[in-house]
């Protein structure tokens, strides 16, 4: 049976559901799986009458920027979709206070993201608390009080199954206390800043419980030169994204990190990119696939390019060079992605035929603003 979606939002100055659309949704026999609610927030029940039907049967619900009067109101909505909901996306919700607040149960929840939501003197996680089958958990909040970290911690130790976590630094650094063990076995772990707040977490112990899992790893920043080469250790990696790194606290050498031919996509969104530091970063993935920086000069695209031999995607938010002649520049580059290109043309490179194969051509067609010097 085709699966059908279903979207519930309200264009501006239209308060509610007519009579009339809901009537008509309510009584509908669709099987409806796929369900996003945003933008309204007075008539919750209209939204539990479209939702409860027994011929629903839910697999995926959005539900995004509502403003309920209480978490009774919270788990009266979810409880028509608890017991066919596979995937669950709560986006900048605010609860009123927490009247009715209720633990509901998830046998077939799997995914569960919830990111920007308000709950006043409680915590919407404890709706959450008896799932036990989740796969991915996704929690973005700038929140730490103690009752949602307790919360948290439960869901955490209740998941033996988990294998993608998505948290802010400032939660992480609350929650991965001395005390916290888990059993699961990530594959993907993402550690995100908050509100550009200053990264305050060391995930060492957190990658030394995962080293032998990790497929996909994201940091805010690195501050530790230990961290930093334990994590180009980890046997199976093949993502890495890592926004910062304190260089002013670790010594440049090629020993610095291990070589890791398992890494295939690096991200590194430093402003400051040091040169030695970025070679050092260059020569430990040698089997590159894909990198996106946030800046490169001309020394150090031509470094990357003797070394990076496999890259076949680069994305750059800028990139500063005066000459790209060579047509030796990686050799199996398919795609450029650059936000800015400064080129200082010299006279010698107007002779340069414009051909697709030319590493500048590719550059320039491919760039979004470009500045001639």
């Amino acid at each position: 049976m085709q699966k059908l979606k279903l979207r519930l939002f309200w264009l501006r100055g239209q308060h509610r559901l007519t009579c009339e659309m809901s009537d008509i949704l309510v009584e509908s026999n669709r099987r409806y799986q796929n369900v996003v609610i945003k933008f309204q927030s007075h008539h919750i029940d209209d939204f539990k009458l479209i939702m409860e039907p027994e011929c629903r049967n839910w697999k995926k619900v959005q539900i995004e920027r509502l403003v309920f009067k209480s978490a009774g109101d919270v788990v009266k909505l979810l409880k028509s979709c608890q017991n066919t909901v596979v995937e669950l996306e709560l986006d900048n919700l605010y609860v009123k206070n927490a009247i009715g607040l209720e633990t509901l149960n998830f046998p077939k929840l799997k995914s569960l993201r919830k990111a920007y939501i308000e709950f006043e003197n409680a915590s919407v996680n404890d709706i959450f608390t008896n799932c036990k089958k989740l796969e991915e958990l996704t929690i973005i909040s700038g929140s730490i009080k103690e009752r949602a970290i307790k919360s948290i911690k439960t869901i955490l130790k209740n998941n033996n199954n988990l294998k993608h976590l998505e948290m802010t630094s400032q939660q992480i650094n609350s929650i991965f206390d001395e005390d916290m063990s888990v059993d699961f076995k990530l594959d993907t772990f993402i550690a995100t800043s908050y509100c550009h707040l200053p990264p305050i977490v060391d995930y060492k112990h957190i990658i030394l419980n995962q080293f032998q899992n990790l497929k996909n790893l994201s940091v805010d920043s690195v501050s530790c030169p230990n961290t930093l080469k334990l994590i180009f250790k980890i046997p199976k990696l093949k993502c890495l994204n890592i926004g910062n790194i304190d260089t002013t606290s670790m010594l440049f050498t090629h020993k610095l990190l291990s070589i890791n031919k398992s890494i295939e996509e690096l991200g590194y969104q430093d402003h400051e990119n040091d040169f030695y530091f970025m070679q050092c970063l260059v020569d430990a993935v040698p089997k590159l696939k894909k990198a996106e920086f946030f800046s490169l000069t001309q020394n150090m695209m031509e470094y990357m390019s003797s070394s990076l031999k496999e890259l076949e995607a680069l994305k750059l938010r800028s990139l500063d060079v005066t000459n790209l002649s060579s047509k030796d520049l990686f050799p199996k580059l398919k795609k450029v992605k650059i936000d800015i290109l400064s080129a200082n043309l010299h006279e010698h490179m107007l002779s340069i035929p414009f051909d697709d194969c030319n590493p500048l051509v590719m550059l320039l067609k491919d760039s979004g603003y470009i500045i001639l010097n």
